[in-house]
């Protein structure tokens, strides 16, 4: 069953990774064009700084949920370092958990303020600011459906946070020692 899940969701990434290109893609022609308008031609067009900050959220939304399913995130494990195995593992699933929770309150969040301002219309696109506000709610969607597998591989297989102990450099390995 895991297996499955877990093909899913490379389908969904795959499919979240083309998108995230196009938005990137997106944003950078519009504002490189809005660039070349305003500085060569003296003109320019409205909606061009709209598209391209509503293309950077919905990115890094969904980025955000790539980088979960990856462990990408930045993470303080001074105090899993310095743990055994099992003690580490519970902490690990706890602290998945605690995603999950946030991730969860962060949909209920965005869903509220999607509604909230759905009567609302951007000044340049003139669309619907509920649009923008999706981001959240599909970019924490895919956080929980990511998280989700994080916890379930590491119950099914006794896996441990991957960052592992804090290693200690050598005086060689660091050119700024004395």
């Amino acid at each position: 069953m895991l297996e499955h899940y877990s093909k899913f969701l490379d389908k969904v990434e795959k499919f979240i990774g083309g998108v995230i290109v196009f938005l990137l893609a997106a944003a950078f022609l519009v504002i490189f064009a809005q660039v070349l308008l305003r500085y060569v031609f003296a003109m320019g067009f409205p909606w061009t700084e709209e598209l391209a900050r509503f293309s950077i959220i919905w990115l890094s939304f969904l980025g955000a949920s790539v980088a979960i399913r990856h462990r990408k995130h930045l993470c303080i494990d001074v105090i899993e370092a310095r743990l055994s195995k099992k003690p580490r593992m519970a902490l690990n699933v706890l602290t998945d958990l605690l995603l999950i929770s946030f991730f969860i309150i962060m949909i209920v969040i965005g869903y509220q303020y999607a509604f909230a301002n759905r009567s609302n219309i951007s000044a340049g696109l003139r669309i619907s600011m509920a649009y923008v506000y999706i981001a959240l709610i599909v970019g924490m969607a895919l956080c929980v459906l990511y998280a989700i597998e994080l916890v379930w591989k590491r119950l099914a297989t006794g896996e441990v946070h991957p960052y592992g102990p804090v290693v200690k450099q050598d005086k060689t390995d660091n050119p700024d020692s004395d």
